[in-house]
């Protein structure tokens, strides 16, 4: 007869197997921890705490305005030291491009999909489409995305560009590519990003219809081509949804509390420079400059983004002829599929 093990036996080989178990939910965790997660920093959020909030605030001048656009006007918006990272099939014969681009030693990634039975000889219109902003979540996930898998499906004859932003994650067919920088420059920092991946497309793709330059996003995605279409006169038309177009009030800085000051504030920085970053990141100051035709969509019940963000940039926009505004029934997740499409595809 086999002998029964005792107690103390059991309980040993117990504690044995529940520190193997442990030690493998570690090595699981710690490899499939995302590394953009694993590099924000919350502990200089309240650095600013002593800053005078009046001055922060007071009515920018002209001048001051001015020299945000002719910074823009010399910033590069080239995408520098590309590189094909990988290639595959996101559907049938419609290939998905993974592209890695500086500047310098940074590495940044945006996927491009290809139409489907891509021909070199034909022209194709392109499709930008901004991500919105999740603070424990920093990616950017296509495997995930239901609503923007339905608008890919439709629009097979397109080419399709989808950024990821500093400090963020490319996510595509389980695969994360980690773009480098501050997960706090959201706005202008994100805006650069997508610009230099239009760029980077266009260089590639000299079949690009110029003509048909169509950039969509939702929340932080619709500030990002707003912004994008300040300072892209070629992107004939903005679709901004459910989007933040003003920081540069008391109401926003209190409304977002910890985001605003991780965004905003969680860097020490002459007062000067923090102003600049915030007004950079609020189109709502700058929208006579955009050129394109813009679709805008808001929420009426929207808690995330009050409604007047919409209504005060509708309001601000200089030629009526050029905007559509849409008041929709419903808060901050409003998907569209029909109207979109139809916008896109003009």
């Amino acid at each position: 007869m086999d002998s029964v093990p005792k107690p103390t036996a059991m309980l040993k080989r117990f504690v044995i197997l529940s520190f193997i178990i442990i030690l493998i939910i570690v090595s699981y965790q710690k490899h499939n921890t995302c590394e953009c997660l694993r590099r924000i920093s919350y502990k200089d959020v309240y650095s600013n705490s002593n800053l005078d909030m009046d001055a922060l605030f007071s009515t920018p001048e002209e001048k001051e305005l001015e020299s945000i656009l002719k910074d823009w006007q010399y910033r590069p918006s080239k995408a520098s030291d590309q590189e094909l990272i990988k290639e595959f099939d996101y559907s049938s014969n419609r290939p998905i491009q993974i592209w890695q681009h500086g500047p310098d030693t940074a590495r940044h990634y945006g996927a491009v999909l290809l139409p489907t039975n891509y021909q070199p000889t034909e022209k194709y219109p392109l499709l930008l489409l901004a991500a919105g902003l999740d603070q424990k979540n920093p990616s950017v996930n296509l495997d995930k995305n239901n609503y923007w898998k339905k608008l890919i499906y439709h629009l097979d004859d397109h080419f399709i560009l989808i950024p990821s932003y500093r400090g963020q994650a490319l996510v595509v067919a389980g695969r994360r590519y980690c773009s480098d920088g501050f997960f706090g420059d959201a706005f202008d920092g994100a805006t650069d990003d997508a610009l230099a991946l239009i760029d980077l497309a266009q260089s590639h793709y000299k079949n690009i219809d110029t003509s048909r330059l169509v950039a969509y996003g939702i929340s932080r995605g619709a500030t990002v081509v707003l912004l994008a279409g300040i300072r892209n006169p070629d992107l004939d038309l903005i679709i901004a949804q459910s989007g933040p177009t003003d920081f540069f009030n008391r109401e926003t800085r209190v409304r977002y509390g910890f985001q605003y000051r991780y965004q905003f504030l969680s860097q020490q920085k002459p007062l000067a420079d923090i102003r600049a970053k915030i007004l950079k990141s609020s189109p709502l100051l700058f929208i006579h400059e955009l050129q394109g035709n813009v679709k805008l969509i808001h929420g009426v019940d929207d808690s995330v983004v009050p409604l007047w963000h919409a209504e005060h940039l509708h309001k601000r926009f200089p030629d009526s002829s050029r905007i559509d505004f849409y008041k929709r029934q419903g808060g901050h997740r409003l998907y569209e599929l029909e109207p979109t499409l139809k916008w896109i595809k003009g």
